[in-house]
Order: structure tokens, then C-alpha cells, then sequence
């Protein structure tokens, strides 16, 4: 996984090797890497074509403080 910051944006890359490689998220809570207590993981919501909103697991991320951190992509623990 690579990390680039720059002054107005952060910008990582991960190949499907190492997606695949990762550990599967177990739960609905991870610890923050930041302050190590436990948060629920946040997902986004999709429209299926009957207009139902239901629970995308394509980015997974949690609330720290006034921050929201990845913590999850396609299902897979990330961390940075």
C-alpha cells in the first residue's frame, strides 16, 4: 500500500494482491488506531434499481473527535 500526502490532499493506492491479503472485518466496530478505543464503522449507502438504500461496504470509515478515518475497503482492515 502506498501513502502520498501533499498539502491539499492525501492519496493512497493498493494493488487487488494486497486487498486480497488483508483480514476481513469481523463486526461492526474496529479499535482507532488514533486514540485505541473502540468505534462503529461507518458505511455509505447504495440505490438498488428499486430505489431501496441498503449498506455499501466499498469504504468503511469511523468517527475520532471532529476526524473520520478509512478503516475499511471493500470488506478488508486497512490501516495506515
Amino acid at each position: 500500500m502506498t501513502l502520498n500526502d501533499t498539502d491539499e490532499l492525501s492519496i493512497f493506492s493498493i494493488s487487488n494482491k494486497e486487498l486480497a491479503d488483508l483480514p476481513e472485518v469481523e463486526g461492526d466496530t474496529v479499535i482507532c488506531e488514533r486514540c485505541g478505543e473502540q468505534h462503529k464503522i461507518e458505511y455509505g449507502l447504495k440505490k438498488l434499481d428499486n430505489g431501496e438504500l441498503v449498506p455499501c461496504k466499498t469504504l468503511g470509515f469511523v468517527s475520532c473527535g471532529d476526524n473520520k478515518y478509512l478503516v475499511s475497503l471493500h470488506g478488508r482492515r486497512i490501516t495506515f
